[in-house]
């Protein structure tokens, strides 16, 4: 895998994928109940321990609200050109991971065992790149390396990825 500050080649597909809005309120409830516990224990506990506790408060919280929007922010691309497979994970990522075409060898339309969103590792999956539940992608490379891609748009990734892979059937 390699790294591209620019995508080139002809496009065949763009997406951007964000985690569903049940996720981010879900953080956000779990946030806004640590943060009204240390509320909470620093107005009912002792006196001598409230600096502590204030102090605790007074970090956690814009740290926190920061996560909240990092969080809220991040977005799966996935771009496919004539040339290959480009994606990243924005803010995070400013250049692409870029897949060759040559170093594919075939695809398939794959449901993610379970919800585990983000990045990471599964094996049977290889590296995976989930930003919703349902069908995505699974990429397998010549090399014998798994990458597994999740999408909101799974016929029209499909066919980018036939053209990709098969220009002259196209």
């Amino acid at each position: 895998m390699l790294k591209a500050d620019e995508t080139s080649g002809a496009f065949l597909f763009e997406e951007k994928q964000s985690f569903p809005e049940w996720l981010i309120i879900l953080l956000v409830a779990v946030v806004f109940w640590t943060l009204a516990i240390i509320l909470i224990a620093g107005l009912t506990g002792p006196s001598e321990k409230r600096g502590d506790i204030w102090l605790a408060l007074a970090i956690s919280m814009p740290v926190e609200i920061l996560l909240i929007m990092l969080f809220r922010s991040m977005q799966l691309e996935k771009i496919i050109t004539s040339n290959g497979f480009y994606f990243r994970w924005k803010p995070w990522h400013k250049s692409y991971r870029y897949i060759e075409k040559e170093t594919i060898e075939t695809f398939a339309v794959r449901r993610f065992p379970f919800m585990s969103y983000g990045m990471g590792w599964i094996p049977g999956y290889g590296r995976y790149h989930n930003a919703s539940s349902g069908e995505g992608l699974q990429l397998y490379l010549r090399n014998g390396k798994l990458f597994y891609f999740s999408t909101a748009d799974i016929d029209s990734l499909s066919k980018a990825m036939n053209r990709l892979i098969n220009p002259s059937q196209n």
